[in-house]
């Protein structure tokens, strides 16, 4: 009794009185770190995986210190005897047999995987990204739990994800208007989505008209029992992506909306029809189809020049030369293009288009919510 009597009890070392404290401050109020500002985050969360961090390895070097005391043997050669309590890292089920420890390497792993995966969920930190590039740096967490969990680092993952930003934002554009064109012309209803021109190196090419129509899966829910006019979050997750497009090309030069709460507010009221998103409405079918319509058309020019030009359908002089200095196969294109085939029927729409190259001819805009390294 005399070597225990002795012996700090956990509660008075250090790391437990921080421990202690980091818990009562987290009441005052209690936040969810998936929703924080972005530098308010940062700082916190990683005093947080500090705290748990040093938390955790004292408890484990407490505990491997009174182990000899907790067998359920007085035996002295038992060294590997069950012990009347246990303490293990994960799921208890997978903790080890007779006589074992906790592994201090998995405990700090799985403490890295959790504040990683928070991070990449952070919706100041991601939130901007569409779906398929939100899991390119999900797909990460898992290689991230090797790597430890501190301001340096995460600015340099920071670095990086702005590094790649360019390319994956231009084939995430690219894939949209894929999508809003040719991939879905097998469908009768979306024959309309399609506008074809004479393009420069191929003699077929698609254009986006201020009208769409694509095909929506899981909106409409097939039991009988469901009362929702449709189920918001998949509407959202569907339209959400679309609006992070245009976001990247429109500058903020539109006002934001609540997406969840439009589309939360209609589901309320039983409306399917012409809900007003950020950059169109939209018009929800249970046939399943979703019909889209802009209001900016000058965006819509935007996009489709942006992502013709990517295809190459567009001639090398397009935004550089004058209609009036065109070649005359080029002047066909722009017709084409701008126009309803006739000769000089695009020159007008060209004309303003190289009136405001900042807007029409721009790179998409790299303004993400992400730390820069050095930040």
């Amino acid at each position: 009794m005399k070597g225990w009597m002795c012996a700090k009890t956990p509660m008075q070392t250090g790391n437990f009185k921080r421990l202690s404290e980091a818990a009562h401050l987290d009441e005052e109020p209690a936040q969810d770190i998936t929703d924080m500002a972005v530098m308010d985050f940062m700082e916190q969360i990683v005093s947080r995986f500090n705290v748990e961090v040093d938390a955790g390895l004292e408890l484990i070097r407490e505990y491997r210190n009174m182990r000899p005391y907790l067998l359920d043997s007085f035996d002295k050669g038992d060294t590997f005897g069950i012990t009347t309590l246990t303490l293990c890292v994960g799921d208890p089920s997978k903790a080890g047999g007779r006589g074992s420890v906790p592994n201090v390497n998995k405990f700090l792993e799985m403490v890295r995987y959790k504040y990683w995966g928070a991070l990449f969920r952070n919706k100041e930190f991601v939130g901007r990204l569409t779906s398929n590039l939100r899991r390119q740096y999900q797909n990460m967490v898992d290689k991230m739990a090797k790597y430890d969990f501190t301001l340096f680092n995460i600015q340099k993952i920071a670095a990086q994800m702005n590094a790649e930003m360019n390319q994956g934002v231009q084939d995430t554009i690219v894939a949209l208007f894929d999508k809003m064109t040719e991939q879905h012309t097998w469908y009768p209803e979306t024959e309309k989505n399609i506008h074809y021109y004479n393009g420069w190196k191929t003699n077929k090419a698609h254009k986006l008209t201020n009208k769409v129509i694509l095909p929506i899966y899981g909106v409409f829910s097939t039991y009988s029992w469901c009362r929702d006019t449709f189920n918001v979050r998949e509407a959202e997750n569907i339209i959400s992506d679309i609006e992070k497009v245009f976001d990247y090309l429109d500058g903020n030069a539109t006002t934001a909306v609540d997406l969840h709460g439009v589309l939360q507010i209609a589901c309320n009221k039983g409306q399917t029809r012409n809900i007003p998103c950020r950059y169109f409405n939209v018009t929800l079918y249970k046939k399943g189809t979703m019909h889209i319509k802009f209001r900016n058309q000058d965006l819509v020019d935007r996009f489709n020049i942006y992502c013709c030009k990517h295809k190459g359908w567009l001639p090398p002089s397009y935004g550089k030369a004058q209609y009036s200095n065109m070649q005359a196969e080029e002047k066909v294109v722009v017709d084409s293009f701008h126009g309803d085939g006739k000769e000089g029927s695009g020159e007008k729409a060209y004309t303003m288009v190289m009136a405001r190259p900042d807007y029409y001819l721009a790179e998409p805009t790299r303004e993400l919510p992400l730390l820069m390294a050095g930040a």
